[in-house]
Formats: structure tokens, C-alpha cells, sequence
């Protein structure tokens, strides 16, 4: 017996209803009222996610001055 067809509107990609609930979901555990004088409540990743925004806003990254020098000494051919 062949497996069952399931269908999905044309207009909707795969998985879009699921990224639509998760959105949503994490849009409500943002909006939490967090503990008298505690921090905003966040969804994993959202720090590193706006670490990674600013990044690539500013167009540069930041390297301890050790690691720079290690690396100019390498490209110097050591």
C-alpha cells in the first residue's frame, strides 16, 4: 500500500506554517515580563544572532592584538 499523499496549499513552502509558529512562539517568550529587576527574557541564540548582526553591520571583527601579531609574524613566513 502506498504511503498516504499529503498536501500542502501551492502557496505555502515547505515547512512555512511551522516557521510561522515558531516565530510566534518565540515572539511571545520575548515579550515576557521578566522577574522584578531581571533582564529581558531572551530565546537561545538571540544574543549571538545580534553579536553576528553588528558584525557584519560594521564590516569588521574583533581579534585579541596577540592573535594579530601571531598572524602578521606567519604571513611574514614566521
Amino acid at each position: 500500500m502506498p504511503p498516504p499523499r499529503v498536501h500542502a496549499p501551492i502557496d505555502s513552502p515547505p515547512g512555512y506554517q511551522h516557521r510561522q509558529r515558531v516565530a510566534a512562539f518565540a515572539e511571545s517568550v520575548r515579550a515576557t515580563r521578566p522577574v522584578e529587576d531581571g533582564r529581558a527574557v531572551r530565546m537561545p541564540f538571540d544574543r549571538s544572532a545580534s553579536r553576528r548582526n553588528e558584525t557584519l553591520r560594521r564590516g569588521a571583527i574583533d581579534v585579541p592584538e596577540a592573535v594579530v601579531v601571531a598572524l602578521r609574524k606567519e604571513a611574514a613566513g614566521g
